[in-house]
């Protein structure tokens, strides 16, 4: 941990390939820049803001516009086994919670963009204080796979949807048609992987941190308590390593409460997005539930396998995100379990005292992250959404047969 003498260690906290996604799809209008220092820095982009807007703006107007379509088509006598009141209200959720999701995102991109930037700011102190670089070849690699993931599968899905009978029945242009129907769905769900993509980074780099920092503890704690053994007790009080290591844990535990700060404003830029894409996920679930049964009740093979692809896509998705957030909370707090086995080995009555004063401060930092304090992003949130997900799937049967009996 000790630095070259005037040198920096210096690296950009977001890599460029997943501001670039973010940009592009999810407007987020954040850029490096070099400041005064010579340094590159995140910092506002009134571009990327204007072309945030308008991204935005056709997203929500085409998606509202095909909705529309599907009303007026709806009741200008469709029959009622191609459009069902069930129908137009998976439809219709599935619309809102899209427009939702791009809304709020985009909202909370503008209003919180100084937080994140915040956020990248402790981390780069941490990555000073570790000497750790936290990304390379694999994070590139990974953005490329999940973004030819996405288009794979809205470009698959696009053939079968185009065949489905509500799209058939509806009167319009085919060019028209097939652009309003699909070209806004592909868009709105790239904005939703570039939210996807840095969140899972972020959170993925702070766990990493906190176990690196953990480590280093660790071999701090036990390097000092290996010396004491091998020096005599009066060499062990006049020894200069004393000053060296308790200033090196210092650094390491201020290391640990720069992460759990960065946690809290990593938690406040992304509650609100992480609210909208858990129901949106939640909605999309349930919706393409509910027509894989529908189909493979009827045996129609194309669209079982696309449905059954969106339901894993789906689950996927949101297993994807939560469990980052998860790993977060579990790599702090395994640093109470670390302290304490560490105090049973010192020897040192000094660096006894300052890991026993840094684990009575533990429990008063809460590592974890929330959706707008409706519910905490961990493994139970997983197991609560399936049993809500099975109940309004057997409520949309329900309601559907309902309909068929009127």
């Amino acid at each position: 941990m000790r630095h070259p003498s005037g040198s920096r260690y210096k690296i950009e906290t977001l890599p460029k390939e997943i501001l670039w996604f973010s940009q592009m799809f999810g407007g987020f209008p954040i850029k490096y820049a070099i400041d005064a220092n010579g340094n590159r820095r995140l910092k506002f982009s009134p571009l990327v803001f204007s072309w945030g807007v308008i991204v935005v703006i056709v997203q929500s107007v085409v998606l509202m516009m095909w909705l529309g379509m599907i009303y007026k088509e709806a009741f200008s006598g469709l029959k009622v086994e191609v459009v069902s009141n069930t129908t137009l209200l998976v439809v219709t959720l599935d619309v809102l919670s899209l427009t939702l999701m791009i809304l709020v995102v985009f909202a909370s991109y503008l209003r919180k963009f100084k937080t994140f930037i915040a956020v990248c700011e402790l981390l780069e102190k941490v990555d000073e204080s570790l000497q750790q670089k936290m990304y390379g070849f694999r994070t590139r690699l990974r953005v490329l796979i999940i973004f030819l993931f996405t288009v794979i599968i809205l470009t698959y899905s696009a053939i079968t949807e185009y065949k489905r009978p509500l799209f058939q029945e509806i009167k319009l242009l085919e060019v028209f048609r097939s652009v309003i129907s699909h070209i806004p769905i592909v868009n709105v769900y790239c904005t939703q992987s570039a939210l996807f993509v840095h969140f899972t980074y972020i959170t993925n780099t702070i766990a990493k941190r906190f176990k690196i920092n953990n480590a280093r503890i660790k071999q701090e704690v036990t390097r000092r308590c290996l010396i004491n053994q091998c020096l005599p007790s009066e060499e062990t009080k006049s020894s200069p390593l004393d000053d060296s290591s308790k200033c090196e844990l210092k650094v390491l535990v201020d290391n640990y409460w720069l992460l759990c700060d960065a946690v809290h404003l990593a938690n406040d830029f992304y509650c609100d997005q992480l609210l909208v894409t858990v129901l949106s996920s939640f909605c999309h679930i349930t919706i393409a539930l509910y027509y894989l049964i529908v189909h493979i009740t009827t045996g129609d093979s194309m669209y079982i396998t696309n449905d059954g692809a969106w339901v894993l896509f789906h689950i996927l998705h949101l297993i994807l995100l939560i469990r980052p957030s998860t790993e977060v909370t579990e790599s702090a707090e395994a640093t109470a379990p670390t302290v304490c086995k560490l105090i049973n080995m010192c020897t040192d009555s000094t660096l006894t005292r300052q890991l026993e004063s840094f684990l009575l401060q533990l429990p008063n930092h809460n590592a974890r992250f929330c959706a707008l304090g409706f519910f905490d992003l961990n493994n139970e949130t997983l197991t609560s959404m399936a049993g809500v997900v099975t109940t309004y799937v057997v409520i949309l049967f329900q309601f559907q047969s309902q309909n068929q009996t009127l």
